[in-house]
């Protein structure tokens, strides 16, 4: 089941949901968000119970170009720390 909340440092709902989540899935706004406040919400996530799996990353603009081609890309990292 996928449920979609609010954004975390908006509201409690995000809070809620993901102390009861198998796994939680930020979506992050290309330009909306700053770096520091995507590192406040990672930070919020795991002290509300939740396991943090990954982000994407929406609505990301196009660069103009002249050449018609195809492509996507794909990072994975993990930036997972115990805090025990």
């Amino acid at each position: 089941m996928l449920v979609d909340t609010p954004p975390f440092p908006v509201v409690t709902d995000a809070t809620i949901v993901a102390s009861y989540a198998g796994s939680t899935v930020l979506v992050l706004r290309s330009g909306i968000q700053t770096e520091e406040e995507n590192e406040e919400t990672v930070k919020k996530v795991q002290p509300a119970g939740g396991r943090l799996v990954g982000s994407v990353f929406n609505a990301i603009p196009r660069r103009r170009s002249n050449k018609r081609s195809y492509g996507y890309a794909v990072v994975f990292t993990s930036t997972f720390k115990s805090v025990n």
